[in-house]
């Protein structure tokens, strides 16, 4: 009997909703290649992806997945897995020139200048009188955090917005609230942000009601903030649908797990591949949502069933 494919991935924290997502696209699409076996760790930081992808390479997989926190700190990891003849894949975070240089085989991400442009279009679109915006960080150095950011400000060129404050949060929910309260404190006229993920928006929404405030409501034209989300996870979608976020830019995780499990399976078969897989980051309002819902609007069938989840059954 043949040895099996081995697959490893090392990720970002679990608690995080969007990695979780991730791993599940992961996990349901192995499922339909026997032949492959699937490993996948979490880690906490820099230090513990580093030792996890490690440990997995002396297990001898055949492709590692990385969903790095600081890509620039992993370089030399990729290429010792290289090294090892190794098929590397970067996940979501793009490391420069490991491509280029042949030691990781693929990127699976979507155009997160794009989205984060979008983002910010749509907001001079909607609210052009303009006001202060706030933008809530990812992890400081992290390129998807900063593409995110780029593009949010592109898409605020030549308007009435002006960005007066923007903060790390890390990612983190309670990290948001946190910084978002700060930014408050410093900036009583706030009138919109845009946080790089679900998790930090929430915890600006709660920043916003601790502070007698309410978020917009796009739904009603109520509400004192505008919240804008990043990411598509299932409570990011549900604060949509709800209101609490008037609009939210969705990065289909599951499309993106699902896509390194069908490149591992390529790479098993001997088949060449894409070193650039790409998945489509869409920007939604809360009254798509609700025309998404009702039928009235057509979306990628996978966007369609998340949101349908959030509403329906909720986020787990």
């Amino acid at each position: 009997m043949a040895e099996p494919f081995r697959v490893g991935a090392v990720v970002a924290n679990l608690d995080n909703p969007a990695v979780f997502e991730m791993v599940q696209g992961m996990e349901s699409q192995i499922a339909n290649y026997p032949n492959l076996e699937l490993a996948v760790q979490d880690s906490r930081n820099v230090e513990d992806q580093i030792s996890k992808a490690e440990t997995l390479l002396a297990q001898g997989v055949n492709v590692l997945g990385l969903h790095l926190y600081d890509p620039m700190v992993s370089i030399n990891l990729i290429r010792d897995a290289a090294k090892q003849g190794v098929a590397v894949v970067i996940l979501i975070d793009e490391v420069p020139g490991v491509i280029e240089e042949g030691s990781a085989k693929a990127f699976i991400a979507g155009d997160e200048v794009l989205g984060g442009r979008t983002l910010g279009e749509w907001l001079v679109t909607n609210f052009p009188d303009g006001g202060e915006a706030a933008i809530l960080t990812g992890n400081p150095g992290n390129l998807t955090a900063e593409a995110r950011t780029t593009g949010f400000k592109a898409g605020l060129a030549d308007s009435n917005w002006n960005v007066v404050a923007e903060q790390t949060a890390n990612w983190v929910r309670d990290q948001g609230l946190v910084a978002f309260t700060d930014m408050l404190t410093a900036n009583p006229n706030l009138a919109a942000v845009f946080a790089n993920n679900d998790e930090m928006a929430l915890g600006a929404i709660q920043a916003i009601l601790a502070a007698g405030k309410q978020p917009y409501d796009f739904l009603t034209g109520e509400g004192d903030i505008v919240v804008l989300g990043y990411n598509g996870t299932c409570v990011g979608l549900k604060a949509t649908y709800d209101g609490d976020f008037s609009a939210e830019a969705i990065l289909p995780f599951k499309a993106a797990g699902a896509a390194f499990a069908d490149l591992a399976a390529q790479f098993a078969a001997g088949e060449s591949i894409d070193p650039l897989i790409t998945v489509e980051i869409p920007v939604l309002d809360a009254s798509q949502f609700h025309e998404v819902v009702e039928g009235t609007m057509t979306v990628d069938p996978a966007i369609k069933a998340n949101i349908d989840i959030a509403v329906g059954s909720g986020c787990g």
